[in-house]
C-alpha cells in the first residue's frame, strides 16, 4: 500500500463517525485540533465528502432506474434500508 493510500484509508476511518452520526458530541472540535485544522474547515470538509459521496451514489442508481426521476426516491429507500440494518 503506498503513503497516501494509507494516509487516504486513515483519513476515512478518522472521519467515518463525523459522516454517519455516530460521533460523540465534541468530538470533531478534538479531530480539527489533531488534525491541526479549525473546526469550521473540518466541517466543510465533511459536508463536501458527503455531497461528492451522495452525488456518486446516485450517479450510479440513475442508470438501473426506469426513469431518472425516480433517483431520489431510490436514493431514500436506499438510505432507509440501511438505517434499518
Amino acid at each position: 500500500m503506498t503513503n497516501d493510500a494509507a494516509k487516504y484509508l486513515c483519513n476515512v476511518s478518522l472521519l467515518k463517525p463525523h459522516l454517519n452520526g455516530d460521533a460523540a458530541h465534541g468530538a470533531l472540535g478534538a479531530l480539527a485540533r489533531e488534525r491541526g485544522e479549525n473546526e469550521a474547515s473540518l466541517r466543510r470538509t465533511l459536508h463536501r465528502l458527503g455531497r461528492n459521496f451522495r452525488r456518486a451514489v446516485k450517479a450510479q442508481l440513475a442508470p438501473t432506474l426506469a426513469s431518472p426521476e425516480d433517483v431520489d426516491d431510490e436514493m431514500r429507500s436506499l438510505l432507509l434500508a440501511l438505517s434499518e440494518g
